[in-house]
């Protein structure tokens, strides 16, 4: 992949300082790039609802729609400050879900021909059991996957 061919950059940010680092790096080369659109996205987990009756329980339903709230207001900040910075065309979505599955979902929808993420330090056997966001984007992605350290 040639970095000229590079037009549409997908970045994961979940507002930690390993994901910061890697808006940082995707915003730097946006702006290198003639053309480039950036687009974060930002996935909240769901809260799992446990109910006698399985049912959606009111009270999670309006965390989450006020943690998305937070969090839209949050990327905003980062966008509007991207723009500053004299990349134009960056965009911020946020969505509820799989992180692994919205960040691949949102790379398709898109078109993206890169994505960006940072990659959390986790315990040993966490990392083995679990496998990171970023792991497991990169060995699902049909496109290129850059993770930030």
């Amino acid at each position: 992949m040639k970095l000229q061919s590079v037009k549409k950059i997908l970045c994961a940010t979940d507002l930690s300082e390993e994901s910061e680092k890697a808006v940082e790096f995707a915003a730097s080369l946006a702006s290198g790039l003639k053309g480039a659109q950036l687009v974060l996205i930002s996935v909240i987990k769901p809260i799992p609802a446990y109910s006698e009756d399985f049912g959606a329980d009111s009270s999670i339903m309006e965390s989450e729609a006020e943690l998305k709230n937070k969090r839209e207001n949050e990327i905003s900040e980062i966008v509007q400050g991207i723009k500053k910075e004299g990349v134009t065309n960056v965009t911020g979505i946020v969505t509820i879900g799989d992180p692994v599955l919205k960040i691949l979902e949102m790379s398709k929808e898109i078109k993206a021909d890169l994505i960006i993420l940072g990659n959390r330090k986790r315990g040993f056997t966490k990392g083995i059991f679990l496998g990171s966001v970023s792991e497991r984007v990169a060995s699902n992605s049909s496109v290129s996957v850059l993770i930030v350290r």
